[in-house]
């Protein structure tokens, strides 16, 4: 296994060198009955290398009862501990923001390596460290895999002025995506109870086609909204920030995971023509820009939905975000990363 990310430092490969194994399960996720063989493949990598290995399930309490459990987890984190997620792109979002942002845990836990394990239903992180489940294999990954640092998106949201006393900034982190207006809105209706179970899935392919139909039928009920950028004021349908060569199950996008600049497209528009050329320019070889001095700030005058990595909420009126790579990488364990990757520069671009 090779280190990269890390001033050079390198380790010898083909050879697992994590003393601890440490699974995080979440029996709720899309895919939760198929990532039993992958438990079970490092239970038995763990019992062959006479090395650590621990299970736990998520907490069905929320964000905050987890955040609390990687919390109590923090004895065991450190840079020779492999923290695989068995969960979709949401959960792994939650335990990577707690690990680099929770001042409770001990700074050798923010060097902890993670491994996604496509237990959800995009999992959009899991494809781009090591590809599709049926064409790889755990035993490759963790035998050739490179531990690369990867800087995710920061996304700042400070409340409106004269907001509440309590009422805080938040920081978010996004590994692979973020974004704020039309396709946030379609992952909200997506996750309503009456389009999460349906009878067209179980049929093959009736999955994704009922996705597929929900997705169109919501982006264009998707309100344009007025935004403040800067000194301007402009119409707004979305703002899509994406952090890797996949966005919500479209892969192809001209950007590497540990690129040093992330890839900003402003929608304006609300037709379906332009719907569909947006989806073909991010996977054209000119998608990739540069962002200006590293960030993109703006404010809604209206309420706004907004998802990071899958996870969506309502966004208030007079919201001022702010996106730029953040200045702590996660550390990822990868086999289709290059060892030559080297951490993101973190200033402007």
């Amino acid at each position: 296994m090779v280190r990269s990310g890390e001033g050079g430092e390198k380790r010898r490969g083909n050879t697992l060198h994590f003393r601890r194994i440490l699974v995080v399960r979440n029996p709720a996720s899309t895919r939760a009955a198929g990532v039993g063989r992958h438990i079970r493949a490092l239970e038995a990598v763990a019992r062959d290398k006479g090395i650590g290995f621990s299970a736990v399930e998520t907490s069905p309490g929320g964000r905050q009862a987890n955040k609390a459990l990687i919390h109590s987890l923090g004895a065991q984190l450190g840079p020779e501990t492999l923290l695989c997620i068995a969960a979709g792109d949401g959960t792994v979002n939650l335990f990577i923001e707690a690990l680099l942002t929770d001042p409770a845990l001990p700074p050798a836990a923010r060097k902890t390596v993670v491994l996604p394990l496509w237990g959800g239903n995009a999992n959009d992180l899991a494809h781009m460290l090591n590809g599709a489940p049926w064409r790889t294999s755990l035993q490759r990954i963790l035998g050739q895999g490179t531990v690369v640092a990867v800087h995710p998106l920061e996304c700042r949201l400070s409340p409106p002025d004269g907001a509440k006393q309590q009422t805080q900034q938040q920081t978010h982190l996004a590994i692979c995506y973020a974004s704020f207006g039309a396709s946030a809105f379609a992952a909200h209706r997506l996750a309503t109870p009456a389009t999460r179970h349906h009878p067209l899935d179980v049929l093959p392919g009736g999955r994704a086609v009922k996705e597929l139909a929900i997705v169109i039928k919501a982006l264009m009920d998707a309100p344009q909204v007025t935004v403040h950028e800067g000194a301007r004021t402009r119409k707004l349908y979305e703002h899509i920030f994406i952090n890797g060569p996949r966005f919500a199950k479209v892969q192809g996008i001209s950007l590497e995971l540990t690129a040093p600049h992330f890839y900003h497209m402003a929608m304006r528009a609300k037709r379906v023509r332009t719907l569909f050329f947006h989806i073909w320019e991010l996977t054209a070889p000119r998608a990739v820009r540069r962002v200006a001095a590293g960030h993109v700030t703006f404010t809604p005058t209206t309420t706004l939905w907004a998802q990071v990595d899958g996870e969506v909420f309502a966004l208030p009126a007079g919201t001022t975000v702010d996106v730029q790579l953040s200045a702590q990488p996660v550390y990822v364990l990868a086999s289709r990363i290059a060892a030559a990757s080297s951490p993101r520069d973190t200033g402007d671009n």
